[in-house]
């Protein structure tokens, strides 16, 4: 019977826990609009930045508020439609450790975080893969890396990281969508 109690309290507390947590989820994604925590990672790549996920084609406007201001910013012109692109840069103090490029979503008209560039060695992938690190590294960090002239791409559904090397070395690291 003791047993039987025991087994019956740790469901409870399982399933306590997983509402608790689903819970907790929606309101982190419902606040966020477009953002996660850590904790809620998806299969999609994406960015970690103090605790904060940002993904490809997710709203821009939310993740320029999550991410505070910017360091700085750049237009990127494009031949879409005459809209004019917008790159933001961002890291601790006025440290550009990476950038934020935006564009206009063809089918809806709002801006969507487009790409992702990781600058510096202070951030990092989600997997650990930081600029200045080893052709090595981006092998044993990501197996499935397609190799090219001084370049590794690893392709999931229709999202890319690009990985630039220069004197065997990591250059810069950027999420971009395919197609």
């Amino acid at each position: 019977m003791k047993r039987k109690g025991k087994s019956l309290l740790a469901l409870v507390i399982v399933a306590s826990m997983t509402l608790l947590w689903g819970m907790t989820a929606l309101a982190a994604g419902s606040a966020s609009a477009g953002t996660q925590t850590k904790d809620e990672k998806t299969k999609k790549f994406g960015f970690t930045y103090k605790e904060v996920r940002y993904e490809l084609g997710t709203d821009a406007e939310a993740a320029k508020k999550t991410l505070g201001e910017s360091n700085g910013s750049r237009e990127v012109n494009t031949c879409a439609n005459g809209y004019i692109n917008r790159a933001y840069t961002y890291g601790d103090g006025d440290s550009q450790d990476f950038e934020v490029y935006i564009e206009q979503d063809k089918n809806t008209g709002k801006d969507i975080i487009a790409s992702i560039t990781l600058l510096t060695a202070n951030v990092a992938t989600e997997e650990g893969l930081k600029v200045g690190d080893s052709a090595e590294t981006v092998t044993k960090i990501y197996p499935t890396a397609v190799k090219g002239l001084g370049t590794y791409k690893v392709t999931e559904d229709k999202e890319l990281l690009y990985i630039k090397m220069t004197g065997g070395k990591v250059a810069y690291i950027s999420y971009t969508v395919t197609e």
